[in-house]
């Protein structure tokens, strides 16, 4: 996990710009300058991928915030994983997840639009896999066990 440093006084957590540079946050922080999905080529379980969109984004990607098409792959973010070179896993996280015996956007909103990779909508995942993730090379999300380390997609 990425290490925080606070700064007694004010309470927020203090970035260096080289430290920003080095990690791959930095698009992440030009990112919301510019309000564009941002690719971060850091390894991080699902939960650490949320709080470092969170914190300098708005969330994990969702199917609102991207326009996906009748096929995923049509997509401007599913051409974007798949022509990126700073890829470093074959997966990417999402912003979906298994809450509650259903799958919900991180926004709250129940998962209407679905694009399983198995063409079905996984009803009771496997133990573990209760995260979304994109494939950079396939045409639909899987259902992935939340630890696992992958790229995310801020929006």
């Amino acid at each position: 996990m990425v290490s925080l440093r606070s700064t007694p006084d004010s309470r927020r957590t203090c970035w260096t710009p080289m430290f920003l540079i080095l990690t791959g946050l930095f698009k992440v922080v030009l990112g919301a300058f510019f309000g564009r999905d941002i690719y971060v080529p850091l390894k991080m379980n699902w939960l650490e991928a949320r709080k470092i969109c969170r914190r300098y984004y708005t969330d994990l990607v969702t199917a609102r915030t991207v326009t996906w098409s009748a096929c995923p792959l049509d997509s401007a973010l599913a051409k974007t994983l798949q022509t990126n070179r700073e890829a470093q896993t074959g997966h990417v996280w999402i912003g979906l997840r298994y809450l509650a015996g259903s799958w919900l956007w991180v926004d709250g909103e129940k998962m209407e639009y679905k694009a399983w990779s198995q063409g079905k909508t996984q009803q009771c995942p496997n133990r573990g896999h209760h995260c979304g993730a994109l494939p950079l090379e396939g045409q639909h999300w899987d259902s992935q066990d939340c630890v696992n380390k992958f790229n995310f997609v801020c929006n």
